[in-house]
């Protein structure tokens, strides 16, 4: 699981593939969000509540967008 700004846009930068992304649709999206959740190859999208992306996220501030990748291979 990857979050936040900062990360989830070295993975797309380093093109590890996104299966899914989570997010919930309780409170509005940022417009990076919303790019990410429109221009990822991602087939999965799980919208969740607002207490099960709380409980999920790893971030003091609950993060409003995570996304499940593939790890690559570590040379």
């Amino acid at each position: 699981m990857v979050e936040g700004v900062r990360s989830i846009n070295q993975a797309v930068l380093l093109h590890w593939t996104i299966n899914a992304l989570a997010y919930t649709r309780d409170r509005r999206l940022s417009d990076w969000a919303e790019g990410v959740i429109e221009h990822s190859a991602a087939k999965v999208h799980f919208m969740l509540s607002s207490p099960l992306m709380s409980k999920l996220s790893q971030k003091e501030d609950t993060s409003e967008l995570i996304a499940i990748v593939a790890m690559p291979v570590d040379d």
